[in-house]
Order: structure tokens, then C-alpha cells, then sequence
């Protein structure tokens, strides 16, 4: 008797977790269109098609531009740990490490540059003279 009411309550478990809903997915190549409300005072524009970087500037607060201007020293950072790291590491791991922090830094702050640029906000190259000290040490 316990065997089968355990079989039914196993059953019953299975059941219930089965989904029988179907899910149709269907991708559309169609471009995907975002409709205001019509009672939002907001406006819908296209920050690439605005051609004033003053414009642009408008749209990046203090909080993102500082963020910025910490994203571009930390990668230069790292960038400057990773090659450390492939110059005095004692072991391949170490070095391999250090080489792929050079490559993912460098390439990062290439993009992150570049967007900077587009923007017209200009971010620190170097490191702030407390980071430079804690290099040196």
C-alpha cells in the first residue's frame, strides 16, 4: 500500500511539473519601436543623431562622468599591474594573467576612450598621484 501511494504521489509530482503551455517564439527582423506615453513629457531622441557634443554632455551627470574618469585610471591601472605582473611573475599563471589583464584593460579603455570622445568628455590617461605612489611601492 505505501509503495503505491508513494508511485501515485511520484505521478501526481511529475504531472503537476510538467508545462503544457506552449511557448511560440518568432523573431522579427522589423525594428523594434518604444511609444512614449502620450500623458510623459518625455521626448523621444536619438543621442547619435544629435550633432552638438554640448547636447550630449547635457546627458552624462556628474555621477557618470566621475564613474568615467574612475573606470579610465582603474584600467590604467590594471594595465600597468599586468605587465608587472608579466615582468616579475615567477610563474607562467602569473604571467598569463598579467598578459590577459594588459589585452581586456588596453582593450577596454580603448572603448571606453572612444565613447568618451564621442561625447566630447575628456578622462584621465595617467593615474591620480595616490595611485601612482601606491604603484611605486
Amino acid at each position: 500500500m505505501k509503495n503505491l501511494m508513494l508511485t501515485l504521489l511520484s505521478v501526481f509530482a511529475v504531472m503537476a511539473c510538467t508545462k503544457k503551455e506552449k511557448i511560440i517564439e518568432r523573431q522579427s527582423t522589423d525594428t523594434t519601436v518604444v511609444a512614449v506615453p502620450t500623458d510623459s513629457q518625455m521626448t523621444v531622441t536619438d543621442s547619435i543623431a544629435m550633432s552638438n557634443t554640448k547636447d550630449v554632455q547635457k546627458l552624462v551627470s556628474d555621477q557618470d562622468r566621475k564613474f568615467a574618469e574612475n573606470a579610465a585610471r582603474g584600467g590604467t591601472m590594471e594595465v600597468m599591474m599586468g605587465k608587472l605582473a608579466i615582468d616579475n611573475g615567477g610563474n607562467t599563471a602569473v604571467k598569463a594573467l598579467g598578459t590577459m589583464m594588459v589585452t581586456d584593460h588596453t582593450n577596454a579603455n580603448k572603448e571606453l576612450m572612444k565613447w568618451a570622445s564621442e561625447i566630447g568628455l575628456t578622462l584621465p590617461t595617467d593615474l591620480d598621484a595616490e595611485k601612482q605612489k601606491n604603484m611605486m611601492s
